[in-house]
Parts: C-alpha cells; sequence; structure tokens
C-alpha cells in the first residue's frame, strides 16, 4: 500500500519480500554506524516483521522508500513508537 509519493519517491509498506534490498543496506557497516551493530539476515527479517506488526497494530511504523525510476528500494523511514524509561 502506498503511503506518501513524490516526484521521485514512494514510500508503501514493507513487505517480506524486501527482504534482500533491505539487508543490503541494513548488513552496511556505514549505514548502520549508529546502530550496535550491523544487522544479520534474521535481524532485518524481525525489522520487517517489527513494521507489519506495527502497521496492524498502530496504523503506521516504517515505510520503504522505492525510487520511482527503476523501482529500487533505498531505505526505509516512518514513524515508531519508542519506549522511554522516564515517565513525562
Amino acid at each position: 500500500m502506498t503511503v506518501l509519493e513524490t516526484e521521485r519517491l514512494q514510500l508503501r509498506e514493507m513487505t517480506i519480500t524486501d527482504l534482500d534490498d533491505l539487508h543490503s543496506i541494513l548488513s552496511d557497516p556505514i549505514a548502520m554506524k549508529y546502530y550496535p551493530k550491523p544487522f544479520d539476515h534474521e535481524m532485518t527479517t524481525g525489522w520487517i516483521e517489527w513494521s507489519l506488526r506495527n502497521y496492524a497494530k498502530y496504523g503506521f511504523g516504517l515505510w520503504a522508500v522505492i525510487e520511482k525510476e527503476g523501482g529500487k528500494l533505498v531505505g526505509d523511514c516512518g514513524l515508531t513508537i519508542q519506549p522511554t524509561t522516564k515517565s513525562h
């Protein structure tokens, strides 16, 4: 399902068919510089499954970012619930 479109990009819900393309990004040490470590295949699968659960539970999550020209997945972006340790 398309969530948003711009002139050059489409944001859509992720699917498990995005696994290999997303894994090529999430396993890259440079792309994952600010994460504890690059993802292995199992972690990438979990990332997609987490997004699918968020769509079902909250109606939003992380979306696949697709270049319209060529249809290449170039990343993900979106909204997530982030647990905190402090009450506000």
